[in-house]
Formats: structure tokens, sequence, C-alpha cells
């Protein structure tokens, strides 16, 4: 399952053994041991390249939960959040 977040992540972390983080730009604060972090870039088109290969990397590890840090609402990020939510209804 993924999951958007933009807020603390200790709350999730509470209700699962170990969840994956892919975020970008800063490093979350206040990570819970049972966190692992997968950085993305910043840049929208490196991140749309590296992107599946992220997902499948992480989903070979057989986390509970994905969590996606919130993209920003902007022209350039939008087809990155389309194929988040399309990999999102794939695991529901």
């Amino acid at each position: 399952m993924i999951l958007f977040f933009s807020k603390n992540l200790s709350v999730f972390a509470q209700k699962v053994d170990r969840l994956a983080v892919l975020y970008y730009g800063d490093k979350p604060i206040n990570v819970e041991e049972n966190i692992d972090l997968y950085y993305m870039s910043s840049d929208p088109i490196i991140y749309a390249r590296h992107l599946y290969a992220m997902l499948r990397k992480i989903d070979s590890k057989k986390y509970s939960r994905i969590f996606v840090k919130d993209l920003p609402f902007l022209a350039e990020w939008d087809a990155i959040r389309d194929r988040l939510y399309k990999a999102a209804a794939g695991f529901n």
C-alpha cells in the first residue's frame, strides 16, 4: 500500500513492523527505528526516471506500507503524481 505524507511519520510507524519512506528534499525529522528511508531527487525529471526502479526495489523487501512525501502541486510533478496514484491503486 502506498500512502502520501506531509507530517510526522511516528504515528504511522507505531502501527506497522517496518515501513518504507520515499522522500526528496530534507530528510524527515524524528525517524523511528522501524522506518527505512529511500531518497529521491527534488528534480521531477530525475525523480520520474528513477521512480519505478525504486518502487520495485522497495516492493521486493515486502514492506507493509510505503509512504511517499507529498509532491509539489506544480505541472512538472503531475505525471509523477499520476504514476504514484496508479501504483497505489495496484496495492489496494
